[in-house]
């Protein structure tokens, strides 16, 4: 659109905007921007981390921005990490690993007065309160803690499912039942899974920089197959996936 204005809307400026829509497939304007296969793949990983897939879906309106393909303006996440004249942006880890944040965090609490219960699973929430069982003892009764107000942390989708009180639950209502309960829900289409390895290391890694990626894209169409099961293709083979 920018482009699109500088040339006065003009027919260059406006194929210009075209294809740097951001709401064209993330894939295509990658694509339109670099020869090279693994540039896509690299500039594109981090459609990822939202569980969409770069890559247009032919079969969908607007190539499936609207279901499980990224927009283009996903494209703002690579800028916000790796810009390398923004004195903000990169990828940090805390000193003394994620464990510092929450013991940090816990300490902060507890020095205005917080009381922390922990080993405790909750199995309902509801407007008076939560009930919650020892989580080693599904044994033990359910127990109730009245709250005035309760701050769920959980997943929004498996606690609406599984802890939330309804409108038919009844005070008299005997104590929820502690086993595992699941959000499955057939209705809801599945997005990408991402399979992580955390690699704890006893030396230092010193040609690693703080944030790494590696890419194995042999080609576009090696890519574009690892994404077939997630654009509706149940008949494609999910054995050959491509890693980031």
């Amino acid at each position: 659109v920018y482009h699109a204005l500088r040339a006065g809307g003009g027919p260059e400026g406006t194929e210009k905007a075209g294809r740097t829509w951001p709401l064209r497939p993330h894939g295509d304007v990658l694509g339109d921007t670099f020869t090279s296969d693994k540039m896509v793949a690299l500039a594109s990983f981090q459609d990822l981390y939202v569980g969409l897939q770069p890559y247009g879906n032919p079969n969908k309106i607007a190539g499936g921005v609207f279901r499980k393909t990224a927009p283009a303006v996903f494209g703002l996440l690579s800028a916000l990490e790796l810009h390398p004249t923004n004195k903000r942006s990169g990828v940090y880890a805390p000193i003394g690993g994620f464990q510092a944040v929450t013991d940090a965090l816990q300490k902060l609490a507890q020095d205005v007065g917080v009381q922390i219960q922990t080993e405790s699973t909750v199995t309902k929430v509801t407007d008076d309160g939560v009930y919650y069982q020892p989580t080693h003892d599904t044994a033990a009764p359910t127990q109730f803690l009245p709250s005035d107000l309760t701050v769920v942390n959980a997943d929004l989708a498996y606690a609406t499912k599984s802890i939330f009180a309804t409108d038919a639950d009844s005070p008299t209502d005997p104590p929820p039942d502690p086993r595992p309960r699941y959000d499955w829900d057939d209705s809801f289409d599945f997005s990408s899974g991402v399979v992580a390895f955390d690699w704890c290391l006893d030396v230092p890694a010193r040609g690693l920089l703080t944030h790494n990626v590696f890419l194995a894209c042999r080609d576009a169409a090696a890519a574009r197959r690892s994404w077939r099961v997630l654009a509706d293709d149940p008949d494609s083979d999910p054995a050959d996936p491509e890693p980031f």
